[in-house]
C-alpha cells in the first residue's frame, strides 16, 4: 500500500502544483510544456491505478471462478504473437500438449504477456530464448530461459532488484 500510495502521489503532486500555480495567477497563460508534463503524469497515474486494480483482482480471485485451463493452447497462441513481434530472435519451444492448470484465462494471459514483454524489453534482440512447458506427476512447470550479455550483469544484482524505488524498477522502464 505504501509503494502504491507513493506511485500515485508523485504524479498527483506535479499536477496539483501546476494547477495551484495557475489558480493563484489567473493571468498566467498555460505553458505548453507544463500542460504536456501534466498530461504525461496523468497517464502515468492512470497506468498505476490500472496496475493496482489488476493486482488486487488477481489477489482476490475467488477459487470458485477458477477453472481447468489448457496452458498449452494459450501458450502456443501467445508464443505465435511473440514470434511475429520478435522475428529475428531464436526461439526453441518444448511444450507438451494438453497441460491443464487451474485458473482463469485472463490471469494466465496477464502472466504470459508480462513474461514475453520482459524478454523483449530486457534481453538482447538476438538472444536465444528457450521455453519449456511440461508436466511431472500432478504439477505443471513453465520455464523461460534467455541468453544474456555481461552488460546485463548489473540488472541481476539482487540488492538492486529488491530495493524499493531502485532505478532498475523505474516506471520509465516499465516497473510499478
Amino acid at each position: 500500500i505504501a509503494d502504491a500510495s507513493h506511485e500515485l502521489r508523485t504524479p498527483l503532486t506535479v499536477i496539483k502544483g501546476y494547477l495551484e500555480l495557475w489558480k493563484k495567477n489567473p493571468n498566467l497563460s498555460p505553458d505548453p510544456q507544463k500542460l504536456e508534463l501534466m498530461l504525461t503524469e496523468s497517464i502515468r497515474m492512470d497506468k498505476n491505478i490500472t496496475s493496482l486494480l489488476k493486482f488486487l483482482e488477481q489477489e482476490t480471485t475467488n477459487e470458485a471462478t477458477l477453472m481447468p485451463i489448457n496452458l498449452s493452447t494459450i501458450l502456443e497462441r501467445e508464443l505465435h504473437i511473440f514470434y511475429e513481434r520478435e522475428s529475428n530472435r531464436s526461439i526453441n519451444e518444448l511444450i507438451e500438449n494438453d497441460l491443464l492448470v487451474l485458473g482463469t484465462e485472463e490471469l494466465l494471459l496477464t502472466v504470459l504477456r508480462n513474461i514475453f514483454s520482459n524478454i523483449a524489453r530486457h534481453s538482447d534482440s538476438h538472444a536465444k530464448v528457450i521455453i519449456r512447458a511440461f508436466k511431472r506427476k500432478n504439477e505443471v512447470f513453465l520455464q523461460f530461459e534467455n541468453q544474456w550479455s555481461e552488460q546485463l550483469q548489473d540488472a541481476l544484482d539482487f540488492e538492486k532488484l529488491t530495493t524499493r524505488f531502485s532505478a532498475t524498477r523505474s516506471f520509465e522502464k516499465g516497473g510499478s
